[in-house]
């Protein structure tokens, strides 16, 4: 069996002296658990030898009496358990032999000893039924073919499986109706059984949706109810109607406040109606008016042209309403100026609200305009506001200008602005230095040639700003470290228009005898990307070890390691599926490379 292994993950099957194990407690008939003193062997490619570094690991001892038919019982179970199987021992007072196994190796229940368990929760279906047996003795909904029903539909197969029941109508608090098709919210006070760390429990105060029916064929009723439909707790019935009712999980379908389903799924999972929303603001239009009847007809129908609950509101905003009022640009078609608006007034975020809240200060831009017309919706455009020294109309909109310099925005969404960006690093090439002319270059040039916010400012990175370094790999011109990064990499925060550093692990690759640095590893530098791809690892700076005056470059953490690990791991889990979405990834990694004319001289599997 030992020389059957292929991989560095492969178990090493060996024999185990008896006295390596510990706490041996028996868990059903010819099976004990136990601890392993010593631990299995594992493969480190580091010392490129196999090292025990696992101590009292739990495994399972598996008992087989030596019979005639012994052997033959013993090579089944290798077969059948392979992968999971550590080795075999003897207990020296029977002489029975013992195959010991993963703590987790068969699909066993400990209470009760069957096959029928669920090993990613431990879960055994059998123990299950006969528990929700137990607590379900004594219930009927006094219909025959409805009990015969909700029994066929508690027969769970996974933990996750709602449980389907009869639920006494005295359960149903704070009833209310919901619309005319007899749909009700209420509040089930024992509420529905759920299965948490194998243990049931029920979640009470639960808000339920009741659906009215009147019983006159139970048949017919109870094909109304979907058997895929998992949202339906079980069926209940009001005994003086004797409306039969079922039960289901409340899903925001409904409006509470005038009963119309939501518009689209987005305003069901925020529960926000369309119907109510656009009621309100015609409601509030007679708590403002701009003083010109045609500019309040145009606010009013873009406000009613609302969608969603993440629609900003446009509306008429007062011209008191801003501070710091600086023009940026005034031509022969408009004046623009940047301005904060206060956003001090209180107001109700949805006009049905029972409290007012206080917006949130904002950076805007005021363009004056003699003539003002919309023909669609803008995200960007707040409202309409009036000069009342010059009587000018003002559109206001999103910022786009930037505070230092007041010109446009590079990249408008990330309130980015390249030349102020640029003009920053060129100040700060003085506050640092690597010693080395040749690299400080390298880093100034790299730097300056940053065109996206979300490109990576490549910088010298002191040693010293490194912790937790681990040697992982060593190959045939550099020795690759694990380590964190203490400050991290410089990060642009759109919000606050600024850079901001946040701890990170990262990948040191020291590159052997390397203390003389040659313009060819300059020029490979050069050719790796400050742009962020999803399939290229991207690349910080450089750094210098000061014991080994070798040079570093730091690279970003590839979680999974390397493609020959990843497979090595997960092997059992590639699919067809997997397969191909791992080669795409490649191909779209490789064509990022040839494209941008990037190296990579240490491709390989």
């Amino acid at each position: 069996m030992q020389l059957k292994i292929d991989k560095p993950d492969d178990i090493i099957i060996e024999w185990i002296s008896y006295n390596q194990f510990n706490n041996i407690e028996e868990k059903i008939t010819k099976e004990c658990s136990a601890i392993w003193k010593d631990g299995p062997l594992n493969y480190n490619k580091i010392k490129n030898n196999y090292i025990r570094n696992k101590q009292n690991t739990k495994i399972t001892l598996k008992l087989y009496n030596v019979t005639k038919k012994f052997l033959n019982v013993v090579i089944e179970d290798l077969n059948r358990y392979c992968g999971k199987i550590f080795g075999i021992s003897q207990n020296p007072y029977t002489k029975d032999y013992n195959m010991i196994l993963q703590e987790d190796y068969n699909e066993i229940c400990n209470k009760c000893g069957k096959y029928d368990i669920d090993t990613d929760c431990n879960w055994c279906k059998r123990c299950q039924k006969n528990y929700l047996k137990k607590i379900f003795i004594n219930w009927t909904s006094g219909n025959e073919k409805i009990d015969n029903y909700i029994r066929k539909r508690r027969n769970i197969d996974s933990i996750s499986d709602r449980i389907f029941e009869f639920i006494p109508y005295h359960q149903f608090d704070d009833i209310k109706e919901i619309n005319k098709n007899n749909l009700y919210s209420a509040i089930w006070k024992n509420g529905p059984l759920s299965c948490h760390n194998n243990k049931w429990a029920r979640e009470s105060n639960k808000k339920v949706y009741l659906r009215l029916h009147y019983l006159q064929n139970t048949n017919k009723f109870l094909n109304k109810i979907s058997k895929n439909d998992l949202s339906i707790y079980g069926i209940s019935q009001n005994q003086n109607t004797k409306y039969c009712i079922i039960v289901s999980q409340y899903i925001n379908l409904y409006c509470e406040k005038c009963g119309k389903e939501y518009a689209n799924y987005a305003n069901k999972i925020d529960e926000w109606c369309i119907y109510c929303q656009v009621n309100d603001l015609k409601l509030d239009f007679a708590n403002w008016t701009s003083g010109d009847e045609n500019i309040d007809n145009l606010i009013q129908k873009m406000q009613l042209k609302v969608k969603s609950k993440s629609d900003k509101l446009f509306e008429w905003i007062p011209y008191n309403q801003f501070n710091n009022i600086k023009k940026i640009n005034d031509d022969n078609f408009a004046k623009i100026y940047s301005a904060i608006w206060k956003n001090d007034l209180y107001y109700y975020k949805y006009l049905y609200e029972k409290e007012q809240i206080r917006r949130v200060e904002s950076r805007v831009v005021l363009k004056y305009s003699q003539n003002i017309t919309f023909k669609k919706y803008s995200p960007s455009i707040y409202g309409i506001s009036q000069d009342p020294i010059t009587e000018d109309y003002i559109i206001v909109s999103e910022n786009k200008y930037c505070e230092k310099c007041d010109k446009e925005y590079t990249i408008t969404n990330e309130n980015w602005c390249k030349p102020c960006q640029i003009n920053d690093l060129r100040e700060n090439f003085t506050n640092w230095t690597s010693g080395n002319i040749k690299i400080d270059n390298l880093i100034q040039v790299v730097q300056l040639n940053i065109s996206h916010p979300r490109d990576i400012i490549f910088e010298w990175i002191p040693y010293n700003h490194f912790s937790n370094i681990e040697e992982i790999d060593r190959g045939g011109f550099a020795t690759i470290y694990l380590a964190t990064w203490k400050d991290g990499p410089l990060s642009y925060y759109g919000r606050d228009t600024k850079y901001v550093r946040d701890k990170k692990k990262i990948i040191l690759k020291q590159l052997d005898d390397s203390q003389n640095i040659t313009t060819e590893f300059l020029n490979e530098v050069k050719k790796y990307s400050i742009k962020k791809y999803k399939e290229i690892l991207a690349i910080y700076g450089i750094s210098q070890n000061p014991d080994t005056k070798n040079y570093i470059m730091v690279l970003d953490y590839a979680e999974g390691g390397n493609l020959y690990n990843l497979v090595n791991k997960h092997y059992k889990k590639f699919d067809w599926t997997y397969n191909i979405e791992a080669l795409t990834s490649i191909i779209t990694g490789l064509k990022e490379i040839h494209d941008n004319q990037m190296v990579h001289r240490d491709l390989h599997t």
